[in-house]
């Protein structure tokens, strides 16, 4: 017999009835309570800190979350995620992203093929890519050496590896030949634009990401760069043997799904650079769509992002559901959403490297968890997600608390900062007074 939908199970009932409760706690109340709070609700993992001191949740709270999770059945979703079952029903296939993160010696077999071999065949290929531009070997048609590279993505194609790349811009190697990476990604061709009246044509190289190779966007600005490199190095004074076929071999590098697609339109074989239909977008920047991250902080950083990545990886597989970072992480949303109504969140980054941290949170976690309906079709009777905003802080910290504040309307909000743990506290709205 199928059980009844989560939130009509007895593990939700009890949440709800605590909640009446928790909701009218005060955090000063709670701390003042627990002079240990912040050991009590703080997890470290993989080299972060997850402080979970400032919820609005106590010991017996946080016991009837972890209820619910095993209820809901978490930790087989867990195994079932990582062992690549076909979790994605609506286009039924697994979501393997993290298959992009396993080291060269591990091995996943999913439906009798081992993809690890292809995953790092495809960063070898990548490595041997960036290799060659740091070398300044990469050259285009009149044998300069590239000295920017522009990536034309949109949503995941984009949004990733620039958070990313901005991220970690102190980390560019040095005795490298110095590449500069672009983003453009608006289809009505204003960044393109900007960055075309100031870039040399000859030393330029342009990233197509996309995983269909059909993003009208992606595919709009494509033509645009063609165009510019050809009416730039195809004129008058050309060099002699320079023909389009070879601008588009020396300019242009494809990263796609759809390998017959870049072919199709004028991508050279060897400046393919494919990922796999279990990746989904959002998640893409830790395999090829992270080129641009490589080619700005190099290889061997790009790798170590992906050892990192790893390392939690593993922590979600093996910890126990009360000291799994992504899991109470979950909950904590859980919680806030649906049993103390806080229908938005802020991520509010104290560091200015991660200026598009927030933007790139929104995309991830309410495309992915943004749904009406289950894994059945059937309509969800809970919220799956708040609305995600934020900024550098402290950007919009002022207006956005004094807004919130004004209009009494409950939110939370996420601060980080390096050397600092993760903040995440909910805000009531104040009483009038």
């Amino acid at each position: 017999m199928s059980q009844p939908p989560v939130e009509q199970r007895s593990a939700w009932r009890a949440l709800a009835e605590h909640a009446d409760d928790m909701g009218r706690r005060h955090l000063r109340e709670l701390f003042a309570e627990h002079q240990g709070r912040f050991a009590a609700f703080s997890r470290q993992a993989a080299g972060l800190t997850l402080d979970l001191s400032k919820q609005r949740w106590d010991e017996n709270t946080l016991a009837l979350l972890l209820n619910l999770a095993r209820d809901a059945g978490v930790p087989d979703a867990i195994r079932g995620l990582l062992a690549g079952e076909r979790l994605n029903l609506s286009e039924n296939r697994p979501a393997l992203h993290t298959a992009l993160r396993l080291p060269a010696d591990a091995r996943l077999e999913v439906e009798g093929e081992d993809l690890v071999p292809s995953v790092h065949s495809t960063l070898d290929r990548m490595a041997a890519m960036v290799e060659r531009f740091h070398a300044g070997q990469w050259r285009g048609v009149t044998g300069k050496p590239i000295r920017d590279v522009v990536n034309l993505g949109v949503g995941g194609s984009d949004l990733g590896p620039l958070m990313v790349t901005h991220a970690l811009a102190d980390y560019r190697p040095e005795g490298i030949h110095r590449i500069d990476v672009h983003f453009a990604s608006t289809m009505d061709g204003s960044q393109l634009a900007d960055y075309l009246t100031r870039l040399n044509p000859e030393t330029t190289l342009f990233v197509l990401s996309s995983k269909s190779f059909t993003t009208i966007d992606t595919l709009t600005n494509a033509r645009t760069a063609r165009d510019w490199l050809k009416a730039r190095l195809l004129g008058g004074d050309r060099q002699e043997g320079v023909d389009e076929a070879l601008v588009m071999r020396q300019h242009f590098i494809g990263v796609s799904a759809s390998p017959d697609k870049m072919r199709e339109w004028g991508i050279a074989d060897e400046h393919q650079l494919e990922f796999w239909e279990w990746v989904g977008g959002r998640y893409s920047l830790w395999g090829a769509i992270g080129l641009p991250i490589a080619l700005a902080v190099g290889m061997a950083n790009f790798r170590e992002l992906l050892a990192g990545a790893h390392d939690m990886d593993r922590h979600f597989s093996e910890a126990e559901l009360g000291d799994n970072l992504p899991v109470l992480l979950a909950l904590a949303g859980i919680w806030n959403v649906n049993f103390l109504d806080i229908r938005a969140h802020s991520i509010l980054p104290y560091d200015g490297r991660l200026e598009y941290f927030a933007a790139y949170l929104e995309q991830l976690e309410m495309e992915s968890n943004g749904k009406s309906v289950n894994h059945d079709g059937e309509p969800v009777g809970y919220s799956t997600c708040p609305v995600l905003w934020g900024n550098s802080a402290p950007t919009p910290s002022m207006p956005s608390i004094s807004c919130c504040i004004r209009v009494r309307s409950p939110w939370s909000a996420t601060s980080s900062r390096p050397g600092c743990a993760t903040m995440t506290w909910p805000i009531p709205p104040p009483a009038i007074t």
